[in-house]
């Protein structure tokens, strides 16, 4: 029983020196249901586009893609963790100067509209 106890209180001595703080809670998963709209800017017309998306948490960086349809238009889930401090959308169109949005207060929907401009 002593030396369970003793191996218990070295682990535990070990994560903290380590960083592995076990007091520290969990992050908890969430999704973000995202709606967005690519427009000409000149002519409000949609237009086809490829949407990256970056996802910053304290754990690192989460890439991830989507495109539009026809219309411009696109819709998407974005399953995360509440650590996240940053969603980061660039949308691209041949023709067109990219235009970036970033999110910094995340809740759980999100309306975009991107305005792109002829190069």
């Amino acid at each position: 029983m002593k030396k369970a106890i003793t191996f218990l209180m070295v682990i535990i001595a070990l994560a903290a020196l380590c960083g592995c703080g076990i007091s520290k809670t969990t992050p908890k998963e969430i999704s973000v249901a995202v709606l967005g709209e690519v427009i000409d800017r000149d002519t409000s017309g949609g237009i086809p586009a490829e949407i990256k998306i970056y996802i910053y948490t304290d754990r690192g960086l989460c890439p991830c893609f989507t495109s539009t349809d026809a219309e411009g238009r696109f819709r998407l889930n974005i399953h995360t963790f509440n650590d996240a401090e940053m969603l980061r959308f660039i949308a691209e169109s041949e023709g067109y100067q990219p235009q970036t949005i970033d999110v910094e207060e995340i809740n759980d929907t999100l309306s975009l509209i991107f305005r792109l401009e002829r190069l």
